[in-house]
């Protein structure tokens, strides 16, 4: 929508020049800009995760799993599912289940799914990403399945997406862990704060046309997510660099050591909690980084659920923690998370 919107102008700007519209539409596109910013400061993105073990792997095991309860009411998007254990299965792809996903709380009549269905036709599957395929060993062959359920699921304070599933004839490996994710926003309805939105409309005058703006994270001292030794229960933190203006963050991509075997490259799955320096939690506690690592070729930058406003002088950081061990100087340093923004 951003995209378009600008691309609109820029295209009835070339083509009109300065004829008599050529205010009205600039005063058009301000009115957009100031309108989408001042949403993204009511409408936030966070991260719902939910996770089980399969003890066996067999045919017929049944686990149950609940989102972590939040306090305010969520808009939830969409869902994507991982399922890997590096040190359980060489393979990063196991997921084979039927799943029933339930709403615990409010209207309970209004559920998602009243039989089980197969996994990848509730949740976005994370293997269908860039991931080696066997038995060609070439990437992954892009999302095939929508993102996005037909529409959004709104869940209420406390309220908690339970999630039921078996394993199908196959099986998992044993000992495999498996993660869904909810991509939601949440809305805050205070009042506005109108010398914020002043200071936006004065950037929006002093900035004719958004533009492109990339902000990658980084561990001090270094230019890439690095952790502070090999082995096993590494953390560390890293962090943008602070905003010179007003920003949108539409979006990211991760990379973590992906010239190298399993999952997004390393193999010490890691997981991590965003946070920004005004005081907003992406998700309640760390989780997998993997579950939305890639949304596939063509479709490299995850998209977040509704742009997140950030404010001129702010940045954006956040935990890291390994799951497995990390087994090289690759897995060590060589690993990054980019943001894609405009300014406002």
């Amino acid at each position: 929508m951003i995209y378009n919107e600008t691309f609109d102008y820029l295209w009835a700007q070339m083509a009109g020049g300065l004829d008599k519209n050529a205010t009205r539409r600039l005063k058009d596109y301000q009115r957009k800009r100031l309108c989408r910013a001042l949403l993204a400061r009511a409408i936030k993105p966070f991260i719902l995760e939910a996770s089980w073990v399969n003890e066996t792997g067999a045919a017929g095991e049944a686990t149950v799993a609940n989102t972590t309860p939040i306090t305010q009411p969520l808009i939830v998007v969409d869902g994507a599912i991982r399922t890997t254990d590096v040190g359980a299965a060489p393979s990063a792809d196991n997921n084979n289940f039927e799943v029933v996903m339930f709403r615990t709380g409010g209207n309970s009549r209004a559920q998602v799914s009243i039989v089980p269905i197969k996994d990848e036709h509730l949740f976005t599957p994370a293997q269908l990403a860039i991931r080696n395929v066997l038995p060609t060993a070439k990437l992954g062959y892009g999302n095939t399945w929508p993102n996005t359920w037909p529409v959004p699921i709104g869940l209420l304070p406390n309220e908690l997406l339970q999630l039921r599933a078996k394993v199908l004839a196959g099986g998992v490996p044993a000992g495999e862990t498996t993660f869904v994710q909810f991509r939601t926003v949440a809305v805050d309805n205070e009042p506005g704060d109108d010398v914020f939105e002043a200071e936006l409309r004065r950037a929006i005058v002093g900035n004719p046309i958004q533009q492109p703006i990339y902000l990658p994270m980084h561990t001090e001292g270094f230019h890439s997510i690095a952790f502070p030794n090999t082995g096993a229960n590494q953390r560390t933190l890293a962090k943008t660099d602070e905003t010179r203006d007003h920003l949108l963050v539409v979006g990211y991509a991760t990379l973590f050591a992906r010239p190298t075997a399993g999952g997004n490259g390393s193999a010490c799955d890691p997981k991590w909690r965003l946070q920004s320096s005004n005081g907003w939690s992406f998700s309640k506690k760390e989780i997998d980084i993997n579950t939305y690592g890639y949304a596939g070729p063509g479709l490299f930058w995850q998209q977040l659920p509704y742009p997140f406003l950030l404010p001129k002088g702010s940045s954006l950081s956040a935990s890291f923690s390994t799951r497995g061990a990390i087994t090289t100087e690759l897995e060590r340093i060589d690993n990054y998370v980019i943001f894609r923004c405009v300014s406002v």
